[in-house]
């Protein structure tokens, strides 16, 4: 910065500059300032409040700014530059005072915009007549002094947020048993499928059984009807040879009886003609010899000979006739067999 007969000539930045005999060259820091700040007071309730914060500011280089600086605050050295934080230290805190004492204590714990605004809006034309630039205003802290009553305020929020908490808690509770209770329904409902699936698998499994079973029970009545039907065919088979035998064997009895007949019959026409010069009494008494031999003969069971008065005079010749008709039955009931 330039300065010529107590007026500002040339200001800026790293600037360079031909001094002439009058001018005057000035350096001022440009680096950035930090102050901190804190201030205590009561809020509308009459509750004890601290406000913690900082400012950081810096010499005004637009205009003239500089010049101003140089002037006001002897141009930023050790002391002034002491003095310059402190009065702009004290400005903040007494703003903030201001503005606590008139704020509820709920405005001024939740709205820390609204002091930094404050503090910035009146600070600001003020010092920038003294060549000072506010680069920020920040509030880093606000605490209530009274720990009881920063308890009381927290109780509030503190149930809020324990009746949040504990309806989370509910609500993840319910959600948990309502899914619980859809898993277990879900378990219970694929367990009854199972059962109901193996049930059904066993009564057609049952029913398949019953139908081999059935169809087991067909064969075999089939088997035993075969067995059975070829039984009687072997029986009938049976029957019919021995049958069959049984009329050849009558057949060869018949023939044979007959040919004994025949025989006995020609015996007995021999014996008649030798006897035909025996007596009365020898006659009869060979005749009914002869007619024993005869039906001894022949398959009869009970035989009974009548002899009357009237026939002994005949002698052998009155048997042939019987034994005539004895030898047609007997033909005649080879031929029935």
């Amino acid at each position: 910065m330039v300065i010529s007969d107590g007026e500002l000539k040339q200001a800026g930045v790293g600037i360079t500059a031909i001094l002439g005999p009058m001018d005057q060259a000035v350096r001022l820091p440009a680096a950035i300032h930090k102050v901190s700040l804190s201030a205590q007071q009561v809020s509308q309730e009459m509750q004890g409040v601290e406000v913690s914060g900082f400012i950081v500011w810096t010499v005004n280089r637009v205009g003239d700014g500089p010049f101003k600086c140089y002037r006001y605050l002897e141009g930023l050295s050790g002391d002034a530059l002491r003095e310059a934080s402190s009065h702009i230290q004290g400005m903040a805190e007494s703003i903030i005072r201001h503005q606590v004492a008139n704020l509820r204590l709920q405005e001024v714990i939740t709205n820390r915009t609204l002091l930094r605004n404050k503090v910035r809006e009146e600070m600001h034309s003020i010092v920038q007549g003294w060549g000072i630039w506010l680069e920020t205003v920040e509030v880093t802290d606000v605490r209530v002094l009274s720990s009881s009553v920063f308890d009381d305020l927290q109780t509030e929020y503190r149930q809020q947020l324990r009746g949040q908490a504990e309806q989370a808690r509910i609500a993840g509770t319910r959600a948990i048993n309502l899914e619980r209770a859809r898993a277990e329904d879900e378990v219970e409902r694929a367990r009854d499928e199972l059962v109901q699936e193996r049930e059904r698998l066993e009564l057609w499994g049952r029913l398949e059984l019953e139908r081999e079973r059935a169809k087991v029970a067909d064969e075999t009545h089939l088997l035993e009807l075969e067995k059975l039907k070829r039984r009687r065919e072997v029986e009938l088979q049976e029957v019919a040879i021995e049958g069959e035998v049984a009329r050849r064997r009558a057949e060869e009895q018949a023939a044979v009886q007959l040919v004994n007949s025949k025989a006995e019959l020609t015996d007995l026409k021999e014996r008649l003609e030798v006897e035909k010069g025996m007596s009365g009494a020898s006659l009869q008494r060979v005749a009914v010899e002869a007619a024993k031999e005869v039906f001894k003969s022949l398959p009869l069971h009970d035989v009974r000979l009548y002899h009357t008065a009237g026939d002994a005079g005949q002698g052998l010749q009155g048997l042939i006739p019987g034994l005539s008709h004895l030898q047609d039955a007997l033909q005649d009931s080879k031929k029935e067999h």
